[in-house]
């Protein structure tokens, strides 16, 4: 069910974090699947981006591709931007005007300009996000599974 932006950027940044850490572990169980050729706690330690990188390729070494496996590469190439996003939100430099009350993400970088956030920026984020784990969670709970039989 999709998040109507209320205008509270703060909570669209709350729902970003919850929604981020569900996709987080439908990643994780994901890899728990596949032979990563390393201890399973060594490998669920790595950097998310790592992870999502390994299961992507994976999912290219399948040949036969299983049909229903095919969206997987695009998927998750999908979910690496979308986890990039994040990452920008949590961890980035999110200033507030406290006179306008507006948002502006600070670049940090000489010659990145700062742009101006918005409640619907963190909304959008906060969906897409949300729609992303049908796909993730279909492939560890039904389709990897059945590739690997």
């Amino acid at each position: 069910m999709p998040l109507n932006d209320d205008g509270n950027a703060i909570k669209g940044i709350g729902y970003i974090a919850i929604y981020a850490a569900n996709l987080e572990s439908d990643i994780d169980e994901c890899l728990r699947l596949l032979p990563t050729g390393v201890a399973l706690g060594d490998a669920l330690r790595w950097q998310t981006s790592r992870k999502i990188r390994f299961i992507r390729n994976w999912s290219l070494t399948l040949n036969p591709m299983p049909a229903e496996l095919a969206y997987l590469p695009n998927h998750l190439d999908h979910v690496g931007g979308l986890m990039e996003e994040r990452n920008q939100v949590i961890h980035g430099r999110l200033l507030a005007n406290l006179e306008t009350g507006e948002l502006v993400r600070e670049s940090g970088r000489p010659g990145v300009p700062n742009i101006q956030v918005t409640s619907g920026d963190m909304y959008r984020l906060a969906n897409d996000l949300f729609d992303a784990m049908e796909g993730t969670r279909h492939a560890w709970m039904f389709r990897i599974p059945r590739a690997l039989r």
